[in-house]
């Protein structure tokens, strides 16, 4: 797993914390 899918997943994850409803602040996106 290279540095790419490493970043896929950390914003997977804030995806899924959005939907949870928590505020998320994406930076360098």
């Amino acid at each position: 797993m290279g540095p790419f899918s490493a970043r896929r997943e950390a914003r997977r994850l804030a995806l899924r914390l959005a939907a949870a409803g928590y505020p998320v602040i994406v930076i360098g996106e």
